[in-house]
């Protein structure tokens, strides 16, 4: 989940970040034959084949596009001989909302869990294990060449992190007087839609932007103070501007970022003087709440929920990737 940095990260400036505990998982075993395959835990027990040379993917059957995508933008080893049948079961339900009742589509929460099956997946291929970098380029295409990267970063070291490249990450503790709750708003949003509209607005807008970078970059700043001098409430205040500026830069690339559902509850945080923006690009998904007491985050939560919106029960993590071998 990201504290604050949102859309400024892109553009090389720092970023907060924490990880929750929400884990995906990629088994690895060997296939009887040099045949591929995969399956996970979204398909409904189907599991998908294929050959794979040099340069092409040969499906036995057509598998979901998502799928397809995460499959093609692997690291794959380039030579047949290095490559044999290898078998995958992915799986991310950790990161997704139960099953509907009227069997629809589960539906994302919106912490990563792209970036997560991508790192885990590019770990278990690579038997050298540094997958950083081949996963944040294999990420970065499965994104449609959108991102910074910090959920990678986020998923590979756990706790609190002050990213700005990946090779640029910082540990961090979060104050021991920040208190904070993760909402889900119910709707499902696509991160690379508003990263699109975003460096499109850029390239029309630079000097626009050049102002409201110097604003991000103030608040970002003082934010990774706050963490150094523990102060949550602080950081609290930040986190609250800078959701403000994350509602306006909707309204500047043309692309909603606070949905009616987020301004519901924007409204209900302001009438409580505790703290909300979006955790992400916004769009949808997944925001995060923050007060100055356990008292008044237990108050907002409990209304928050009263307005029918799901008070997820996460916390942070302080261990990245795991690999464990049998």
């Amino acid at each position: 989940m990201v504290l604050i940095g949102e859309y400024a990260v892109t553009q090389g400036l720092p970023a907060l970040s924490m990880a929750v505990d929400r884990r995906a998982s990629v088994c690895r075993s060997s296939a009887p034959n040099q045949q591929h395959t995969i399956h996970s835990s979204m398909l409904d027990g189907k599991v998908f084949s294929f050959d794979k040379s040099a340069t092409n993917f040969d499906w036995n059957r057509p598998p979901p596009t998502a799928i397809k995508a995460f499959v093609e933008q692997l690291p794959w080893p380039q030579t047949r001989s290095e490559l044999k049948g290898i078998s995958f079961d992915l799986d991310s339900r950790q990161f997704f909302f139960q099953a509907r009742a009227d069997g629809g589509e589960n539906q994302k929460l919106g912490i990563g869990s792209s970036a997560a099956l991508m790192l885990a997946a590019c770990r278990v291929l690579e038997e050298s294990g540094g997958s950083a970098e081949s996963a944040s380029k294999s990420h970065y295409q499965l994104q449609s060449q959108t991102g910074s990267g910090i959920d990678l970063a986020t998923s590979i070291h756990g706790g609190l992190i002050c990213f700005q490249q990946l090779q640029k990450v910082k540990l961090l503790n979060l104050p021991a007087n920040f208190y904070w709750q993760a909402v889900w708003t119910g709707e499902s949003a696509k991160t690379q839609d508003f990263l699109q509209a975003f460096n499109h607005w850029l390239g029309t807008n630079p000097t626009q932007w050049k102002l409201q970078q110097n604003s991000a970059a103030s608040l970002i700043a003082e934010a990774i103070r706050a963490v150094g001098r523990n102060d949550g409430i602080a950081l609290s205040a930040c986190i609250r501007a800078y959701g403000e500026w994350m509602r306006d830069l909707g309204n500047w690339i043309q692309q909603p970022i606070y949905t009616p559902a987020f301004e519901e509850i924007r409204e209900i945080s302001l009438a409580t003087d505790c703290a909300w923006k979006p955790s992400g690009a916004g769009g949808g998904d997944i925001g995060i709440v923050c007060a100055t007491s356990r008292h008044n985050l237990t108050e907002i939560s409990r209304t928050i929920s009263d307005a029918g919106y799901k008070i997820l029960d996460l916390e942070v993590d302080l261990n990245g990737l795991k690999v464990f071998k049998q």
